[in-house]
Parts: structure tokens; sequence; C-alpha cells
């Protein structure tokens, strides 16, 4: 938001210097990451005493005897991680880039299953959302995101430092610690990109 404000009414020449700063990314990125922390310890002692006090608590399982330790504790915290990333990225974020739109998708679809999975648990006072539900809402969503990666028209650069800009679905794995280190997974590019969101969720 901050950045569209910038572009829509000040622009690079901007005759208030300071007000520059908002489109730089590493300015943004750090109002962020301190806008993100700084709501998180400010609402979750709140949400933490709410929790205390109404049913979103965690329940045991009775077949499990370590499990016995976690009663009582309260839940939602996960919640609160989702809210304050959501509005920090809101504020902070360029949101007309296609990467940061499939980010929020992810964090806002991964998210959703995390909440039912906690108000399925205070309710019902079980183990909340089955396994098996929670996995295919997990690789609905990543196929969604797997998908629409594969299929955008990203401009992007295939060897570091490079001016050739290349365009077209995206097929191909940077190796990590590699520069200039590229593999074409072709068709298993979808698959890999779901199991990667899902393991990594």
């Amino acid at each position: 938001m901050l950045k569209w404000i910038f572009d829509s009414f000040y622009g690079p020449e901007a005759a208030f210097t300071a007000i520059r700063v908002f489109q730089y990314i590493t300015f943004r990125s750090a109002l962020s990451a301190v806008l993100g922390f700084g709501l998180t310890v400010l609402l979750m002692p709140v949400v933490i005493r709410w929790c205390r006090a109404s049913l979103f608590r965690a329940s045991t399982k009775e077949d499990v005897p370590f499990h016995a330790k976690k009663a009582g504790t309260p839940t939602l915290g996960g919640a609160v991680v989702v809210m304050t990333t959501l509005v920090a990225t809101l504020i902070c974020a360029d949101l007309g880039n296609r990467f940061v739109q499939m980010i929020l998708v992810v964090l806002v679809g991964l998210g959703v299953v995390g909440f039912l999975d906690d108000l399925l648990k205070a309710v019902r006072s079980e183990a909340g959302l089955f396994g098996r539900y929670k996995l295919l809402f997990q690789f609905l969503i990543a196929a969604v995101i797997a998908a629409w990666v594969h299929h955008s028209a990203i401009e992007y650069r295939l060897l570091w430092k490079s001016e050739d800009i290349l365009t077209g679905y995206q097929s191909v794995l940077a190796v990590p610690f590699f520069k200039n280190t590229f593999w074409n997974l072709g068709a298993w590019y979808i698959p890999l990109s779901i199991l990667i969101i899902v393991g990594t969720s």
C-alpha cells in the first residue's frame, strides 16, 4: 500500500525527499518485519487471555500420554501470526507483484486450514481437523499455486547478472548454491512444487 501511495501521488521525483524511501524494497522489508513483530507482541497476550477465558484451548489425545501436557494450552497463536503478517504485507509490499499475490494466497489459504483445525478442537474437544482432510486442503492450495506459477508469463533472468530477460512458462529450477546451474523439470515442475509447498507448510 505504501508503494502504491508513493507511486500514485509522489513518484521518484517527489519534492519531499524522505518520502522516497518507500520505493526501496530494503526499507519496506525492514518496516514490514518491525511492524509484524510489533503487532504480534501487542496482540498475542490479548489473544492468549481471551483463549484462556473461552473454548479455544488445546485438547489432549487419550492414546498419547505425553500429549496431556498440552491440556488447556491456548490456541489461535498461529492465527495471530498470520493476521499480523498479512497486515504488514498489505501495508509494505508491492501488491502489484505477482509473487506477493501468490504468497498472500498461500498464507491466507493455509491460515484458514489452521484456524479450522483450532476451531474444531475447541468445539468438539477432539483432535481437530482430520489429517486426511488437512492434507487434502494443503494439496489443493499447493496445486493452485504451482499451476499459477507454471502458467504465469513472468519475466526472469536465467543467468546470474545476465541482461537477457526471458518470459514464458516456468519449468526451470535454479540449483541452490550453484550459480548458473539450472534444471529444466518440464512436466515435473508442478508436482515437485506441490510437494515442496505441502512439505514446508
